[in-house]
């Protein structure tokens, strides 16, 4: 793959940069590629993930913009923290007493929803 780093801007010689080891990406990955990606990236942990969730809580719009920069060899990939968010959640939720889950739906006139609506 010809062209310049997204990252650091060095020119590349073959799929990943020399300079700052960011792989050279296709804009549209393919669904094997999607696949791998997401198995990878379940199975590995490391310091970016701590780097990535600060980043996000701290200042998401920096990390979002910095991914759409090309700035990506710092930072978890937004599937990973898909579902390492996913498994979070549904981890706590299976904590939870069931009990403490239950839902309730009543009967309203049509006055009482486009009040609670507005």
């Amino acid at each position: 793959m010809d062209g310049t780093c997204l990252n650091c801007g060095t020119a590349l010689a073959g799929r990943w940069c020399s300079d700052c080891g960011q792989k050279a990406a296709h804009a549209r990955p393919t669904l094997h590629e999607l696949v791998h990606e997401a198995a990878h990236e379940i199975a590995h942990f490391d310091g970016k993930i701590v780097r990535t969730a600060w980043l996000l809580l701290a200042k998401p719009g920096a990390l979002t913009r910095e991914f759409l920069e090309g700035k990506r060899v710092r930072y978890v990939t937004p599937l990973r923290i898909y579902l390492l968010a996913s498994l979070l959640f549904f981890g706590l939720l299976s904590l939870l007493p069931a009990s403490r889950l239950r839902v309730s739906v009543t009967k309203g006139t049509d006055a009482q929803l486009e009040q609670a609506a507005a």
